[in-house]
């Protein structure tokens, strides 16, 4: 009996070693996870000490005039660099991969020079200090090679006299350098080329150069970009020939107020994801190309200022394939001829203007049937009759009908400003 106590005994001080092991052990791996999860947090609220000194560095070359960047400093309660206003970082490592110092409105803008220190900043992805006004050469940029978003628009004393230095931004998706003066970057289109993720771009009002050789698309060059806008920039046709490369991805095309002269390419109605158009003051002229039927996605076409020479009817039928999705059309001083057509078959239509064309005729009652129009200009033509019953447009808010040659009112009632 002794003896079978005594093994009982060491049975049961076997299993309570083994269940002190085992709490031991869970005790200690919830401490050793507590710790984790606690490190894994300061990561998220503290950003990394190199990187804080070099966001110290950029602030202090810059003049802030309006206190924009207060909370940035070096007292306790500023230390943690994640919180500053305009500065991102990532929620597991603490590096900084956001700067977005854009500014609103002109008496807020930062001024002075991009300091070197940036490029302490190895993990930035993003970078948007449009509308301020920084002075200084921004190839340094060049080693910040994890950029997605690079915005520096608006900025009109940058200096940039190629963007060579862009084919080492190969992450880019968005670039914008409106207003930077680019007009020494002969080879922008040879750099654009090399950027293969590139979405969007945006080179309005850079003075671009204009395109003498046409430098063939790299086997990884960007075929998925969607938006460009290269409007104000006294570009010629040549354009084209590069254009055209980007026929199935582009959505939004933007090359108003340039020097495109002749008739309208053909080759835009290939663009069959295009949403918006935008060509207005250029000297385009003659007729649209009937491929544009070919455009069922269309929502916004400006031709406005050009010398399109045909009758608006016919213009109309060559938009057929935009019927349900056509939102907004402008085509004032564009020399449009003819009567009114019906434009009902455009259900859709938000915006009309065909100022100071050739149209003549009176307004049809057939626009009551436009539920969604919003504007519609007519001045400047030839349009004859009496004003109409105002009840002929459901929605509308605008209405220009000055310069024509209607019966019964005077001159300033023909624009009509609809109270909501």
């Amino acid at each position: 009996m002794i003896m079978f106590m005594k093994m009982m005994m060491v049975e049961n001080f076997r299993q309570f070693l083994h269940v002190f092991v085992v709490v031991m052990f869970l005790l200690f791996t919830k401490s050793a996870l507590g710790l984790s999860l606690r490190a894994e947090e300061d990561a998220k609220t503290k950003c990394i000490e190199r990187e804080r000194q070099a966001l110290l560095k950029f602030k202090d070359a810059l003049i802030d005039d309006y206190g924009r960047l207060s909370s940035w400093g070096s007292d306790e309660d500023k230390k943690d660099c994640c919180k500053w206003s305009g500065v991102g970082c990532n929620n597991h490592t603490g590096h900084v991969t956001i700067i977005d110092l854009h500014s609103s409105h002109d008496y807020q803008q930062l001024r002075g020079q991009i300091s070197p220190s940036l490029l302490e900043l190895q993990h930035l992805k993003y970078l948007d200090l449009n509308e301020n006004n920084f002075s200084d050469d921004i190839i340094k940029l060049r080693n910040l090679s994890n950029l997605h978003h690079l915005n520096l628009s608006g900025n009109y004393h940058l200096k940039c006299e190629n963007l060579e230095w862009l084919s080492h931004l190969s992450l880019l998706s968005h670039l914008d350098l409106t207003n930077v003066n680019l007009s020494k970057a002969t080879d922008w289109v040879q750099s654009i080329n090399n950027l293969p993720l590139l979405k969007e771009l945006r080179l309005s009002s850079c003075t671009l150069p204009a395109i003498t050789t046409h430098p063939p698309l790299p086997f990884n060059s960007s075929a998925s970009l969607s938006i460009l806008d290269l409007s104000r920039n006294n570009l010629s046709s040549s354009i084209y020939s590069w254009l055209f490369n980007f026929s199935s991805s582009l959505i939004n095309v933007d090359l108003s107020r340039n020097q495109l002269k002749g008739p309208i390419p053909n080759s835009f109605g290939g663009m069959i994801s295009l949403t918006n158009l935008s060509l207005h003051h250029n000297h385009l002229e003659g007729a649209l190309p009937k491929s544009f039927a070919n455009l069922t996605r269309l929502r916004s076409l400006d031709l406005h200022k050009n010398n399109l020479t045909e009758e608006l009817h016919q213009f109309l039928q060559k938009l057929s394939g935009a019927e349900d999705s056509l939102e907004v059309l402008y085509v004032g001083y564009s020399r449009l001829s003819g009567s009114l057509p019906d434009f009902t078959r455009f259900s859709s239509l938000i915006e009309l203007s065909a100022g100071y064309n050739q149209l003549s005729g009176s307004i049809p009652e057939i626009f009551r049937q436009l539920p969604s129009l919003v504007s519609l200009e007519l001045n400047g033509n030839q349009i004859t009759g009496s004003l109409p019953d105002l009840s002929m447009f459901p929605s509308l808010m605008e209405l220009d009908l000055r310069d024509n040659q209607l019966n019964g009112y005077y001159t300033q009632k023909y624009w009509t400003t609809f109270q909501a």
